[in-house]
């Protein structure tokens, strides 16, 4: 596969941290017990072979898992970063966060980060999907790029913090303790979004009131739809056809495949927040990856260990659907990696000059 990745890059970059907008929430989570009813009854309804659990966490660093923490346990909350209009219709360079930083300015120890993203653009040279999988000082995430030619995708490790225009994760202190295991055989039912099935039942049970968990699961048997986005385009993406039937490049992930996830149910008054977004890769190797849709077969079969958020941190909150007329008045790419889809002609708008350079936080 052809791919040049400019790994490294953020050397160059600031000593300087970063302070964002900050808004937290307390939320009022169920106990384990009462989530436990509570999905055990929503995932009935969708799948043949349903287990709900209350366990002692085991050790998540084991295969197929994979993670950086023993556990899911201890000051758990949420991170909500940014929002995907900081990426259309041009990527904002100076949107570019650190997620040690966020921590530090959370409040935040010893963070252990599960959940979705794309890579610090600063750090690769060109868009990506991002599996956060890090602790403050072991980093075991993966960067996931389409090739040159933007046929296959390239699954790579990725042993940075920063994050560009999003990240939606779990946030623990990696304990080990008391978590929630579910278990489920043989889709019944028309939601093939595993994720989805989960915030559904959250729903039907807590109606307006928010309830967050996340964690990692892995897919044992089946197929999964998965996307990677394409590298950004040199000119304005300006529709989200464009995005959807062009930019998108979809694959087939087949099991097994390990993916870390976020779920919130509903959306905390004003936070505007990613309510699902799930990311991962095959369990075995590095030959697939990618944003997780829902599965393609109805005999699959799913392993997960989460925990319930106490809190919501929302960080340099953002719209979660794109601003298409925006003034585009700030650092951006003016590259694409070859083989980038073209946005039409009639789509062209004036972009920041090459030398325009966002100054961002350290280099971590």
């Amino acid at each position: 596969l052809k791919l040049r990745l400019r790994f490294g890059f953020s050397a160059t970059m600031s000593a300087m941290s970063q302070s964002w907008p900050l808004e937290s929430y307390a939320l009022s989570p169920p106990t384990l017990d009462e989530l436990r009813e509570v999905l055990a009854e929503g995932l009935n309804s969708n799948y043949e072979d349903v287990d709900v659990s209350v366990v002692s966490c085991p050790n998540l660093r084991q295969a197929p898992f994979g993670l950086v923490s023993e556990g899911l346990c201890g000051g758990t909350c949420v991170i909500d970063v940014g929002g995907v209009d900081n990426l259309f219709p041009k990527v904002n360079l100076t949107k570019e966060y650190c997620l040690r930083e966020v921590a530090q300015q959370i409040g935040i120890s010893e963070p252990h980060f599960l959940g979705a993203g794309s890579c610090g653009y600063s750090c690769t040279g060109r868009n990506s999907e991002l599996v956060v999988n890090a602790g403050l000082n072991e980093n075991r995430s993966k960067c996931i790029v389409m090739d040159d030619d933007h046929v296959a995708c390239c699954v790579r490790d990725y042993n940075e913090h920063r994050v560009s225009a999003l990240a939606n994760v779990f946030c623990s202190a990696g304990e080990a303790g008391q978590v929630l295991r579910v278990h489920v055989k043989h889709r019944k039912g028309e939601i093939a979004d595993f994720v989805g099935c989960i915030q559904r039942a959250l729903r039907v049970k807590f109606g307006d009131r928010p309830v967050s968990v996340g964690g990692s699961f892995v897919m044992h048997k089946g197929t999964a739809k998965i996307h990677v986005m394409s590298d950004f385009t040199q000119e304005p993406i300006m529709s989200q056809e464009f995005i959807d039937k062009t930019w998108l490049k979809f694959f087939e992930g087949r099991a097994p495949m390990t993916f870390m996830f976020v779920c919130t149910s509903v959306d905390p008054p004003n936070l505007s927040m990613r309510l699902t977004h799930t990311h991962g890769h095959n369990s075995e190797d590095n030959n697939m990856g990618g944003h997780y849709h829902y599965d393609l077969t109805r005999e699959v079969e799913y392993e997960c260990y989460l925990n319930v958020a106490e809190v919501v941190h929302r960080v340099d909150k953002q719209h979660q659907s794109p601003t298409w007329d925006k003034d585009l008045d700030f650092p951006t790419n003016t590259v694409s990696a070859p083989g980038t889809p073209c946005p039409a002609a009639a789509s062209k708008r004036p972009v920041a000059a090459p030398e325009q350079r966002p100054v961002i936080g350290s280099a971590l």
